[in-house]
């Protein structure tokens, strides 16, 4: 568990845990550094839904998450200082053995998109 906990920990991509009722509990470095808090307890108990643009979305994604147990997709999010930045989250539910949903994780990474280029 120890190994587990470090490697979430100095992971390079953001990281993020919810409880069921999605309150963050959990987020690495890497998180932090993208969404512009200072520290961790800066977003600890805030609802995911106040890291994207729209709250209509994050709720589609959440109601998707619970009934096909995980998602995949871009999101658009909005930094502690109110800027916009794209992100493709990879988000599932954590069971435990008797298939009782008892977290939320999800792995961010910067959105780019696929250039084109000029020929």
């Amino acid at each position: 568990m120890k190994v587990r906990s470090v490697a979430m920990d100095s992971s390079l991509t953001a990281i993020a845990i919810a409880n069921p009722e999605g309150y963050i509990t959990y987020v690495n470095s890497a998180f932090v550094k993208l969404w512009d808090f200072f520290n961790e307890e800066e977003v600890l108990g805030k609802s995911v839904r106040d890291l994207g643009t729209s709250g209509k979305t994050i709720t589609l994604v959440i109601n998707e998450l619970f009934s096909r147990g995980s998602w995949a997709g871009e999101l658009s999010c909005r930094r502690k200082d109110r800027t916009e930045f794209h992100v493709h989250l990879s988000a599932s539910l954590v069971m435990d053995e008797t298939g009782k949903t008892i977290c939320i994780m999800g792995s961010f990474r910067i959105y780019q998109g696929i250039k084109k280029q000029n020929r």
